[in-house]
């Protein structure tokens, strides 16, 4: 897989544009990039009426966490949590890991005049969030893949991540 260094806004944007080409047969009629991802490149692409979000990592070592992301918006799901429909997750296509998703219509609630009831309801949807069950703890857990190191408890997990983080920083 390809490395950070190599990876711009405007390579981001033509492989953004090679993705959806082979996804839906055509390339899009709009890729616009969106500034809201803070460690992936986000483009909201318009193919005829659909529209989708296309999200592509500058890093190998994402296409994990990707994976994670699409078991948990599945379990979500099937708790009644309204989630975005993730199509695809992948890193055959283009060089970089990425993900496709149809595009969630809505509004912010920052300024929304019902903002209030809205959080209320975001707090409903935390709780049913945090009842899903798991197996594991990290980066890796019910998802992964045979030979994939699992956690058991959280104590491990915390463990882990110390020793990882003593291990970089010496060095």
């Amino acid at each position: 897989m390809a490395d950070r260094g190599r990876l711009n806004l405007q390579e981001a944007r033509r492989l953004a544009g090679e993705l959806m080409a082979d996804y839906v047969g055509r390339v899009p009629e709009k890729i616009v990039h969106q500034a809201s991802g803070l460690s992936n490149f986000v483009f909201r692409v318009q193919r005829k009426k659909e529209e989708f979000v296309v999200r592509i990592a500058p890093d190998a070592a994402r296409l994990d966490a990707f994976i994670k992301e699409r078991w948990a918006v599945k379990k979500a799901r099937q708790h009644g949590i309204p989630t975005p429909e993730i199509l695809e997750v992948g890193h055959k296509v283009i060089p970089f890991p990425y993900m496709i998703s149809h595009k969630v219509h809505g509004q912010e609630a920052t300024y929304h005049r019902e903002r209030l009831k809205i959080l209320e309801e975001l707090a409903r949807y935390a709780v049913r969030i945090n009842a899903v069950p798991t197996n594991g703890f990290g980066s890796v857990f019910d998802w992964a893949r045979k030979g994939k190191q699992r956690h058991a408890t959280w104590t491990a997990f915390l463990e882990r991540e110390l020793e990882r983080f003593s291990n970089q920083c010496t060095t």
